[in-house]
């Protein structure tokens, strides 16, 4: 049917509408104002429900790059890009398309007393939750506060005393270890680098160069599909600003089988747990892939140590190295004591982390050195560690027992209590069991208890003298929730 002019023109003339699509789509993207019917816009077009859209695409698209795309990943297995799980041999969802043309010529040839044959499914997924659809277990959270809550009123009513039983690690303060993911609770530690710092307005050119290569893959651009060839030319990239004569020490993480630190790679890692088999040819994957496994750091540490960085650059890796400590911020500290040794000048440490910031700062008043020692961030600024000894004073030695205490990478910080707190108690006060004890060798876990007790007690504002349960109960009914 075609309709004529006329009856179009009668058309638009009896319905007041915009013709215009420019004019349609500034209708369509603008908010909802007073006077305007609920007809003429869906909820879901206004501007506030499209922000809301666009920031879930935004943490979806987040959550996503975390993971390997399972068509740039060339094993010749299947797997869960989440969790790493690899598939059984019974899994063949990958020969999908062969097993339904054998079900459809088989479905074929039974026409027309087959057709109302039962047709079962033959393909086996890695479908983790298929046997948990009528109750999908969930991890039980444990609210300890609750508990305690209820045992200050049942106390209070049955006349019964609390405070012996705040002498056991139950209560939230002092100090609260595990956080609501029941992984030790960490701090923010970049403050204390920024309170004790010293900028060197003028550096002069070190003798010696320490880089920590961990910290190195953080800042680097990662090579999209690119290969280990491509870390390496980033890291001769920051190497290159230092003279040919400079000494270059590249560290690694040593990565062994039992480590310390091992319970801060599961809380970095999460539940992504994703083993590649790497190789000098193989693709990268994502930088969160790599820097989230344990054994993904020590392949890619293996093969980069394959590589020559030069005549006067030595590389400290599992394989080969001088130093047989786990941790890279342990092995750097050797070094620059080494190069101490051998009448180096200037001996300079690549590294943004605030643990060798306290460590560079502990030894080198410790051990007295006369060389100039510098931290260079990677932001190029050089930090003078010569400056803040002299600063600090003996304080030096008290500052690493107090940064371990306040949270570092093997232990959990105070609840509430963060490093800038921390280090204005160290100040304030004189505590000199976390230089005498802690970190010195042969001493008695009871010692080292015994020299933690004064700084948590000032940490949290308590008497002198005060035991650690009756800092507990004191502090948990003082609390307002």
């Amino acid at each position: 049917m075609t309709l004529s002019a006329d009856l179009v023109s009668k058309w638009i003339d009896a319905f007041p509408i915009t013709v215009h699509v420019s004019d349609r789509l500034d209708y369509i993207c603008s908010d909802y104002t007073p006077g305007l019917t609920s007809q003429k816009q869906h909820k879901e077009e206004l501007k506030h429900r499209r922000t809301l859209d666009a920031h879930d695409r935004g943490i979806i698209h987040a959550e996503v790059e975390k993971y390997p795309h399972p068509v740039e990943d060339n094993r010749p297995y299947l797997y869960n890009p989440v969790t790493g799980q690899i598939a059984s041999t019974d899994v063949n969802v990958a020969d999908s398309i062969m097993i339904g043309k054998k079900m459809e010529s088989s479905y074929i040839a039974n026409l027309p007393f087959g057709f109302y044959n039962a047709i079962s499914s033959q393909i086996k997924t890695m479908c983790a939750l298929k046997a948990h659809v009528k109750g999908i277990k969930a991890r039980p959270i444990i609210n300890i506060e609750n508990i305690f809550l209820r045992l200050l009123m049942n106390g209070h009513q049955r006349q019964v005393e609390l405070g012996p039983l705040f002498a056991y690690e139950l209560c939230a303060v002092p100090p609260a270890l595990i956080d609501g993911n029941c992984c030790l609770r960490k701090a923010n530690k970049s403050g204390l680098v920024k309170r004790l710092g010293v900028v060197e307005i003028s550096p002069k050119s070190a003798d010696t160069v320490i880089v920590d290569v961990s910290q190195l893959f953080y800042h680097m651009v990662w090579p999209h599909g690119g290969s280990p060839s491509d870390v390496i030319a980033s890291i001769q990239g920051r190497l290159s600003h230092y003279p040919d004569v400079t000494k270059k020490i590249v560290v690694f993480d040593k990565y062994q089988d039992v480590s310390a630190k091992d319970h801060e790679r599961m809380r970095r890692a999460s539940e992504v747990v994703i083993d590649y088999e790497l190789s000098i040819t193989s693709h990268l994957p994502k930088r969160d892939a790599i820097m989230k496994s344990k054994n993904n750091k020590r392949r890619l540490a293996s093969v980069l140590s394959t590589f020559n960085l030069g005549e006067n650059t030595t590389l400290e890796t599992q394989d080969d190295g001088t130093f047989g400590h786990d941790e890279a911020d342990v092995t750097m500290i050797s070094y620059v004591l080494q190069a101490a040794s051998c009448g180096q000048g200037v001996i300079r440490v690549l590294s943004d982390d605030t643990d060798v910031f306290a460590l560079l700062v502990y030894w080198v008043y410790r051990a007295e050195l006369q060389c100039k020692v510098q931290m260079e961030r990677w932001d190029r600024t050089v930090l003078d560690i010569n400056a803040t000894c002299a600063d600090l004073g003996p304080k030096c030695l008290q500052l690493l027992g107090m940064h371990a205490l306040s949270g570092c990478d093997t232990t959990s910080y105070p609840y509430g209590k963060g490093k800038i707190r921390a280090l204005n108690t160290l100040l304030a006060g004189d505590y000199p069991g976390l230089a005498n004890v802690l970190g010195e060798v042969g001493i008695t876990h009871a010692e080292m208890m015994e020299a933690a007790k004064p700084f948590f007690i000032a940490l949290y504002d308590q008497p002198p003298g005060t035991s650690m349960e009756s800092a507990r109960f004191t502090l948990f009914t003082k609390k307002k929730k």
